[in-house]
């Protein structure tokens, strides 16, 4: 691992990383044998890096919360049925190819996670990146010998607002497409696409223990 460290992930647009468990060792060589027997037409076996990496060090450092480039980062994922994947795919690149010029222009860009479930549900989750100046929160959660280490940028208010409207349409996409998300608070519409006997209760659990709404106002929808 130490000799293949980054290396495997030059000259490659996607990597896919897989993890095998089972009850005894010769389940676990059975699935892995049928991992490299469905995947390997698709591309070329890698040194097994990151699945060791995130098994050794499952609580990993908040440096992702910075670009490789020390660019601003947001994320946001939702969980859909298979058969959604294709159409949210789709609908995210139509997305891109609009937006092309003024990310371009902009200086925003994103990339993609994938991860099955089993076989209940798929996760896309989509990263945005885009070179503008650090806030107080990268400032007092990164390390400053980290912080050297990587460019700094200018103030983007142009690309801080493109990010924030690419946010509200792969948002509503995700919606339409009936996803799901692990958190909710407000960075996810809550309120949308519940049945309303569900959001009543909500709302009347919340003004039964909150009547003046002094704890988190506007997270879950309830303002």
């Amino acid at each position: 691992m130490a000799i293949a460290g980054k290396r495997f992930l030059t000259g490659y647009d996607y990597s896919a990383h897989f993890v095998v468990e089972g009850h005894s060792m010769s389940e676990v060589k059975s699935k892995l044998a049928q991992t490299r027997k469905a995947v390997s037409s698709f591309g070329t076996e890698i040194a097994n890096t990151i699945p060791t990496v995130l098994g050794a060090m499952p609580f990993m450092p908040l440096y992702p919360i910075l670009g490789p480039q020390g660019e601003r980062w947001v994320p946001m994922h939702g969980l859909l049925s298979f058969s959604k994947m294709q159409e949210m795919h789709n609908r995210l690149m139509d997305l891109y190819e609009e937006k092309k010029d003024a990310m371009e222009e902009c200086s925003v860009y994103a990339g993609a996670m994938y991860m099955t479930y089993s076989t209940h549900s798929f996760l896309y989750e989509v990263a945005l990146y885009w070179q503008d100046e650090r806030t107080v929160y990268h400032k007092l959660y990164l390390d400053q010998e980290y912080l050297d280490m990587l460019p700094t940028y200018p103030e983007n208010k142009e690309g801080r607002a493109l990010v924030a409207e690419l946010r509200a349409s792969i948002q509503d996409i995700y919606s339409d497409l009936g996803a799901v998300h692990f958190q909710v608070g407000k960075s996810y519409p809550y309120q949308k696409g519940r049945q309303p006997l569900a959001s009543d209760a909500l709302k009347s659990i919340k003004q039964s223990l909150d009547p003046k709404n002094l704890m988190n106002p506007g997270a879950l929808g309830i303002e």
